[in-house]
């Protein structure tokens, strides 16, 4: 179900595209070509959900931190497919950290892969999810991911989105991310 079956209208691209906002954060285009054929370029677009970084796996014993580890591997080898593609958007719809407790170590690991795609002027959006929720506890009112990345407030190179800010303008790619961030595990209601 699209936004406007709900009652809601879609965001509108100014080129026309429209973006439907779904319940997990991400974005789907309708008219996807129409970009290319109004003279615009393809939005090229990096997804991932669900990294779970920071995982503890207490149920394996030893093994549980060569599993953080390969998660780890593989979240920057994420960044590093985003950089060599040279993406416009890194969307990263929900769960990024396992849970909203996390060594500040971890946190700075992060940071610093994201810090990759600031410096190569990637946009990217951080939608927090079941796992990572924005509530009083969050790990993203508890650290300033952006400051830690190098973005600023100036800038629209990282943007975590919160219950009150569900959506990010970038006017540079001609594109609007919108998600639904919960303050709760548990959504109030079903989003579907």
């Amino acid at each position: 179900a699209t936004l406007s079956d709900r009652g809601r209208e879609p965001v509108t691209m100014r080129s026309g595209t429209r973006l439907v906002g779904v319940a997990s954060g991400s974005i789907q285009p309708r008219e996807a070509n129409r970009r290319e054929a109004q003279g615009a370029s393809v939005l090229r677009l990096l997804h991932t959900a669900d990294v779970h970084l920071g995982a503890r796996h207490t149920d394996l014993g030893e093994q549980a931190s060569a599993l953080r580890e390969r998660r780890f591997a593989a979240f920057r080898a994420t960044i590093d497919l985003a950089v060599a593609e040279k993406v416009d958007l890194v969307l990263i719809a929900g769960d990024l950290f396992d849970s909203n407790v996390q060594p500040r170590r971890s946190v700075e690991r992060v940071a610093a892969e994201l810090r990759r795609l600031v410096e190569a002027r990637i946009r990217t959006v951080i939608i927090p999810g079941t796992h990572d929720v924005y509530d009083r506890a969050s790990i993203y009112r508890a650290y300033d991911l952006p400051a830690l990345a190098g973005s600023t407030p100036d800038d629209d190179l990282l943007t975590v989105l919160t219950p009150s800010r569900p959506d990010v303008v970038l006017p540079a790619l001609d594109a609007v991310v919108y998600g639904r961030v919960f303050e709760t595990k548990r959504a109030p209601e079903s989003p579907l």
